[in-house]
């Protein structure tokens, strides 16, 4: 055999080497760039509705919350570089007024939100979930506001629902043609000073009106002092 004959047979099973795994390697390929395009967009969404979250729950917590800034959907700190909002007595004045304007504001854990609804929040930070959308690899985003009471907190509840459609070359290995896929975030809502104020008016009038009743409250809770002091 001479050696012309011997280099087109190594010509030939190259080619056939490559036409086995060429197109694998171009699959392979294909595959962990779209995966981490999806993991991608996955990340980009997550944070963007955890941010709306709780923006949206700062909002519920607080009735003048939106009196220290003047759009705060792309940041979840106030812009301080002039100084600190704290330090314009007007910025005071508008929070303590819109969170005291009425009955049910300053008492808003027991009547809800009364100053801003699931649609405002979804209004106002829908920008910051539709800028996360990756090209066009996330298709027809759609999210969703939600503020979920309970008896003990009120919570702000974010969703957002998208599809990817799958490139052709992993459609040709069996997987589907489109997956859809849905995330969510919550956050609680809660205004720590209106929370300690409610606890202590709350121990004030059971205080208050187990006196009148003549139950010895000091006592009671003393010896259950004494009791956990004692076993635990």
């Amino acid at each position: 055999m001479d050696i012309h004959s011997l280099s087109e047979k190594e010509d030939g099973v190259v080619m056939i080497e490559a036409i086995i795994y060429l197109p694998l390697v171009i699959a392979t390929c294909v595959f962990l760039i779209y995966v981490g395009l999806f993991k991608f967009q996955e990340a980009a969404f997550i944070y963007a509705i955890e941010r709306t979250a709780q923006y949206g729950a700062n909002e519920v917590a607080y009735a003048g919350y939106d009196a220290f800034g003047d759009k705060i959907s792309t940041a979840i700190n106030f812009d301080w570089s002039g100084g600190s909002p704290l330090d314009d007595a007007d910025n005071i004045r508008a929070y303590y007024k819109a969170s005291h304007e009425n009955f049910f504001a300053l008492y808003n854990e027991i009547f809800g939100s009364t100053w801003v609804s699931a649609e405002e929040i979804s209004g106002e930070y829908g920008d910051v979930i539709k800028n996360a959308a990756l090209l066009s690899i996330a298709d027809g985003a759609d999210y969703s506001v939600a503020i979920k009471r309970s008896l003990i907190s009120t919570y702000v509840l974010v969703t957002v629902s998208y599809s990817i459609d799958t490139p052709g070359i992993m459609r040709y290995l069996g997987l589907e043609s489109r997956y859809s896929y849905s995330r969510g975030a919550c956050s609680v809502a809660i205004n720590p000073a209106g929370f300690v104020r409610n606890v202590d008016l709350t121990v004030d009038v059971i205080s208050k009106i187990a006196e009148k009743i003549g139950i010895d409250v000091p006592g009671i809770t003393g010896k259950i002092t004494e009791f956990l002091d004692k076993y635990y």
